[in-house]
């Protein structure tokens, strides 16, 4: 009976670990979404929100059109043709290039 307490601690430990490292990464994906709304705000650079998160098919359009099957959001197009994910929007940013990175010069 032991080893059956054990392993069922174990498995609520491993669920836990799970649940907060998902919430990490939901957290991390909202703060880059809000920064790339914010610095394409202050450009004053129109836009359209896609959320992934209304279905499975936008989310997999999303991965298919960026050519990684694990891409997390935010991704940026410019019409159909892709400009980068957040880390290639940051040091655009750090840069001073968002506009060459949104190819809009």
């Amino acid at each position: 009976m032991n080893a059956a307490m054990n392993a069922k601690a174990c498995l609520n430990c491993w669920q836990n670990v799970i649940t907060t490292s998902l919430q990490y990464e939901v957290n991390l994906v909202k703060q880059r979404q809000e920064e790339v709304i914010r610095i394409l705000d202050s450009y004053k650079v129109k836009y359209e929100l896609i959320d992934i998160s209304v279905s499975l098919k936008v989310l997999q359009e999303m991965r298919m059109k960026v050519s990684t099957p694990k891409a997390l959001p935010p991704q940026i197009f410019n019409g159909q043709e892709y400009c980068g994910d957040f880390e290639m929007f940051h040091k655009a940013k750090e840069n001073k290039e968002i506009l060459k990175f949104l190819k809009m010069e």
